[in-house]
């Protein structure tokens, strides 16, 4: 048995390059990703409200994740009794907060400017359930702002 090949590393710094989570329905297809889907929605779930939607990896290790806005990154977090290793990157253009969970790892840090960057790799940190991404979409410019339904984002 042969090892794999040496993974690339992405631009931004960090993991190795395996798979990526970056969501650009223009450009991914089922085939490409076939690791990456929506696992659970936004709205009631067991008998309490979850605020955002997760993006399974079906166990896959190494996938990274990014999005496609411009904007700062304002919280770079650990909650290890909810999202686990989480990012919030306000996008004033939007006058919205993403919030990423569940991280792996992190590849940026907390107030620099974002511009697409490779923000950290997918993971099952926190209370979670395997590897997923969770992501919320917030009104306002922080954490705290009101939850609304992330698939338009």
């Amino acid at each position: 048995v042969k090892p794999p090949p040496t993974p690339a590393t992405p631009k931004s710094g960090g993991g190795p390059l395996v798979n990526s989570a970056v969501i650009d329905e223009a450009n991914v297809t089922k085939d490409s990703h076939p690791t990456i889907g929506v696992t659970s929605g936004f709205g009631m779930r067991n008998g309490r409200m979850h605020k955002g939607i997760d993006i399974g990896t079906t166990g896959a290790r190494g996938v990274l994740v990014g999005f496609r806005a411009k904007g700062k990154v304002t919280v770079v977090g650990n909650d290890s009794s909810g999202w686990g290793l989480y990012v919030v990157i306000y996008v004033p253009s939007l006058g919205m907060s993403f919030l990423f969970g569940h991280l792996r790892q992190i590849y940026v840090k907390q107030g620099q400017e974002y511009n697409g960057q490779t923000i950290g790799e997918i993971g099952n940190t926190g209370r979670s359930t395997g590897e997923h991404l969770h992501f919320e979409a917030i009104v306002g410019s922080s954490a705290n702002g009101k939850r609304v339904a992330p698939n338009q984002y």
